[in-house]
């Protein structure tokens, strides 16, 4: 949770494609509903970018 928003994101979508559901919404709930990040990764690497 030290991370930035960015950061958290990120390792979110990461864990979410991994199968680790619950850390990736706690990640989530850490995170601004409203704000949506640019991570620059193309959705064929991370399809869960969104």
């Amino acid at each position: 949770m030290n991370y930035t928003p960015r950061t958290r994101a990120l390792l979110g979508s990461i864990l979410k494609d991994i199968g680790l559901w619950e850390q990736a919404y706690s990640l989530k709930s850490s995170l601004n509903p409203l704000t949506k990040y640019k991570i620059g990764i193309d959705r064929t690497i991370l399809p869960s970018k969104n």
